[in-house]
């Protein structure tokens, strides 16, 4: 619970404060000054009756640093998938002084992230001390930490099977690279007080919560440290049900420590895959329908986008809304022919929060098809851009973006088949 103060305490304790500090005049008596302080001092206990009685609570200011908002009272929240880069999206963005940039890649979807709180799950190491390497142990120059937050993503999640990819040393280097660059991010420590203090963002006066977890690591668990094993990475059993216990106490010691609002992240579910299994969906179900559960379930991994859903529940401050997104996709990716109708296409999730007389709710949620879209002709890094769906796949002719009628074509049967995969539970928005 909060911390939290009488308006009458503080309204005295001011009086006082401001009455002793008078008395401190050069060139007064001290008899005269402690006179003059005992008739001031008499004078405002007496006016005190005049002040509000209230025995309304003032809230603290809060102890986690001040995000500031677009609208005050609301905070909006946009959510995309997995930055998976395997070896031609590294090579492509390689300059001849040896460097990369990525920025390209971005260009386009950058101009539709414009929320307060941006969040994207990085999946793999990020460390210069060793070269860039692809499947099966992914690691990323610290170059595509810079380009993402410079396309607009301000928060990262790297709770995931690839997090131990680079070992003990690459955790260490990833959170190095995150820190260097400014950025925030939750989901792989160093120290146990690292992996026990709740993640809290303030935003505009309103506290999120983020609860990162991962179903698995690849059994690179090995290459870590006995003594970091504990709480190098929080993983769950996403087979059963029986972690349900743990997943809420964690959503609880982040309410605890101030969060109005939750988020649980949770890489898990079946690869490749337009729907989640039955103990997924089990699991979603009893998470969001706990009172004091999350907010959000938020999931990633599939490679392929998954249905997202908006349910009105019972919580603890009355009848609410909660969202449940299976899968996001792949935000960036190449696997090469591996099942291009999936992972080249995800979704990229918006929601606004809001103050209400019943704590904060969720009062608007919507989604927008993505796809990376790859020019076959080409090495460079025209190669990739992340594209909205829609845009381009309504357009009366071939937008010039795309460097044959197939790529279209292909933009146009993901506009049709996100949609059919993700439901019609929240609003499909084309991304103009």
């Amino acid at each position: 619970m909060k911390r939290r103060t009488k308006l009458l305490s503080l309204a005295l304790a001011l009086l006082v404060a401001l009455t002793f500090a008078g008395c401190t005049d050069p060139g007064t008596s001290s008899l005269a000054g402690a006179s003059s302080q005992t008739q001031s001092l008499a004078v405002s206990t007496a006016d005190l009756s005049s002040l509000p009685t209230s025995s309304e609570p003032l809230e603290e200011p809060s102890p986690y640093p001040l995000h500031p908002t677009q609208k005050e009272g609301e905070v909006s929240i946009q959510f995309c998938g997995d930055i998976l880069l395997h070896y031609q999206p590294v090579k492509s963005a390689l300059l001849a002084d040896g460097s990369y940039d990525f920025s390209p890649y971005f260009s386009e979807i950058s101009k539709l992230l414009t929320a307060d709180l941006k969040i994207v799950n990085m999946e793999g190491a990020v460390d210069d001390s060793k070269e860039p390497s692809s499947y099966p142990c992914f690691n990323y120059p610290s170059e595509i930490i810079r380009d993402t937050m410079g396309a607009g993503f301000n928060f990262f999640l790297t709770a995931n099977n690839h997090a131990f990819d680079m070992r003990w040393s690459g955790l260490v280097a990833t959170r190095a690279a995150f820190e260097a660059a400014g950025a925030e991010f939750d989901g792989t420590y160093e120290t146990q007080e690292q992996c026990d203090t709740p993640c809290v963002l303030n935003y505009g006066g309103i506290e999120i919560g983020i609860v990162t977890y991962s179903y698995g690591d690849n059994g690179m668990i090995v290459t870590i440290p006995e003594e970091h094993q504990p709480y190098a990475m929080r993983e769950f059993n996403h087979d059963s049900t029986e972690d349900l216990d743990r997943l809420l106490e964690d959503v609880r010691k982040c309410r605890e420590a101030g969060a109005d609002f939750v988020i649980l992240s949770l890489h898990w579910g079946a690869e490749y895959q337009d729907a989640p299994n039955a103990t997924q969906r089990a699991l979603a179900q009893a998470l969001i329908n706990t009172p004091d559960g999350p907010d959000i379930v938020l999931g990633n991994h599939a490679h392929a986008a998954q249905p997202t859903e908006l349910h009105q529940v019972e919580t603890t401050n009355g009848t609410a809304n909660r969202l449940i997104v299976y899968s996001l996709g792949n935000f960036i990716a190449d696997q090469s022919a591996v099942q291009v109708e999936k992972t080249r296409t995800s979704q990229m999730v918006s929601v606004t929060i809001k103050k209400t007389e019943n704590g904060v709710q969720i009062t608007d949620a919507a989604y927008t098809p993505l796809m990376t879209y790859i020019r076959e002709d080409t090495k460079t890094s025209d190669r990739y851009r992340v594209i909205p769906v829609g845009k381009y796949a309504l357009a009366q002719t071939k937008p010039d973006i795309f460097a044959t009628n197939a790529d279209w074509e292909f933009c146009k049967n993901a506009w049709t088949r996100l949609q059919n995969v993700i439901g019609d539970s929240v609003p499909c928005l084309t991304g103009e």
